[in-house]
């Protein structure tokens, strides 16, 4: 009977309330055309809020290197990193890039996502060499080199590419939302709770080197 008594509580119980509220960040991410928020849940949505905070029908592509979430409302600007690129000849068939990454608001955060392919034991990182990565059955489609902290110089990322047009992007984090989000973050509030890395907001740039 006790057995019983507990299936049929945990049966009417909500899935989440106070005591086991829902896992919901914000992103606030500029793409270097127009800003917007994201909403990245772990559970399901309640269609209030979903309303109430303007989101769409379902998940799309908030980052071109393969993130996606479900788009909200537009977003007020962020500053795009600033990018400097030296590309000289290394060799038959590559060339050594140099690129300076600054942000232009002074995020926590910076990172360059490279193709898959860039071999991360050549890398250097404001002249110093990267940890091995972990062992993998392949490359994957792209590597993010992350450097947390506030470098008001930028930081400096060095590595060797084939001969030919490659896509690269930079992109810095930083905690938190603008003032300007409250409502949407009041919403949120009302329903659940940031995990993880919490809220952010995140600018990128994307950058061709030929």
């Amino acid at each position: 009977a006790a057995v019983l008594a507990l299936a049929v509580a945990a049966l009417s119980r909500p899935p989440f309330d106070a005591y086991v509220p829902r896992q919901v960040n914000l992103l606030h991410v500029d793409d270097g055309e127009d800003a917007r928020v994201f909403v990245s849940p772990r559970a399901v949505l309640p269609v209030e809020f979903r309303r109430e905070a303007g989101l769409g029908e379902g998940y799309g592509p908030m980052l071109p290197w393969g993130a996606s979430a479900i788009p909200g409302p537009k977003a007020p600007r962020l500053p795009s990193p600033l990018v400097h690129a030296e590309v000289a000849e290394a060799g038959p068939g590559h060339r050594h890039v140099r690129l300076r990454v600054q942000s232009a608001r002074d995020a926590r955060e910076t990172v360059l996502v490279v193709p898959g392919t860039v071999d991360p034991g050549g890398m250097r990182v404001n002249g110093m060499a990267l940890d091995p990565p972990l062992r993998s059955a392949g490359a994957p489609a792209w590597r993010q080199v992350r450097v947390v902290g506030r470098e008001p110089d930028g930081v400096l990322f060095e590595f060797d590419l084939p001969v030919g047009e490659t896509t690269l992007y930079a992109f810095d984090r930083d905690s938190g939302l603008a003032p300007e989000l409250d409502p949407v973050r009041r919403s949120r509030d009302a329903i659940g709770v940031p995990v993880g890395d919490g809220d952010a907001s995140l600018a990128f740039r994307r950058i061709e080197i030929r």
